[in-house]
C-alpha cells in the first residue's frame, strides 16, 4: 500500500533544469564552464584559447585519473589555477563538493561522511571503505574520485 504524497518511484526531488550546479557558488562570478567529459583534450584546448587573457574558467571532468588529466589540461592551456574540487560521490548525484586540500579532506571524513550506527549491521566492503578513508592519507580522496572541477584563470 502507497503512503499518500510519498513518490515510491523517486528517492531524491528534482532539481530545476536551471539550478546551478553545486561547484558554482564556489567559482567567481561570470565564469566559464568546459565540460571536459567525454570529450578529447584538443577540444578542450581550442575552447580555452578562444577565450581572452584574464577569464576566469571552470574545467570539469569525471573520468579515471581526472585530477592528472585536469591538470595536464590546465598547463597545456595556459590556465592558472585557483582552487581544485572533489565532486562526491560523482557528478550524477554530487552529494558534497570538497576543496582538495589537506583540511577540507580531513574535516569531510570526520564530520560530513559518517557511516550507520552500531545498532545496524554494516556490510563488510562497506564498513571497510569508510575506515580506509578515515586512515589512508588524504591524496587518495582526491586521487581515487573521479569528479573534479578545477577553477582557473586564463592567462
Amino acid at each position: 500500500m502507497e503512503t499518500p504524497g510519498v513518490v515510491a518511484d523517486r528517492v531524491t526531488p528534482e532539481l530545476p533544469a536551471d539550478a546551478p550546479a553545486p561547484w558554482a557558488v564556489l567559482s567567481p562570478e561570470n565564469t566559464v564552464a568546459v565540460d571536459a567529459r567525454g570529450r578529447r583534450a584538443a577540444g578542450c584546448r581550442r575552447e580555452v584559447a578562444a577565450l581572452p587573457a584574464g577569464t576566469w574558467v571552470t574545467v570539469i571532468d569525471d573520468r579515471l585519473l581526472s585530477r592528472w588529466r585536469l591538470r595536464r589540461l590546465a598547463r597545456r592551456c595556459g590556465l592558472e589555477i585557483e582552487r581544485e574540487l572533489i565532486v562526491l560521490p560523482d557528478f550524477a548525484a554530487p552529494l558534497a563538493v570538497v576543496e582538495d586540500v589537506e583540511w577540507a579532506v580531513h574535516q569531510f571524513w570526520r564530520s560530513t561522511a559518517s557511516r550507520r550506527p552500531q545498532c545496524h549491521p554494516v556490510p563488510l566492503p562497506a564498513a571497510m571503505a569508510w575506515h580506509g578513508a578515515r586512515v589512508l592519507p588524504w591524496q587518495w580522496t582526491g586521487r581515487l574520485a573521479t569528479g573534479r572541477v578545477v577553477v582557473a584563470r586564463h592567462r
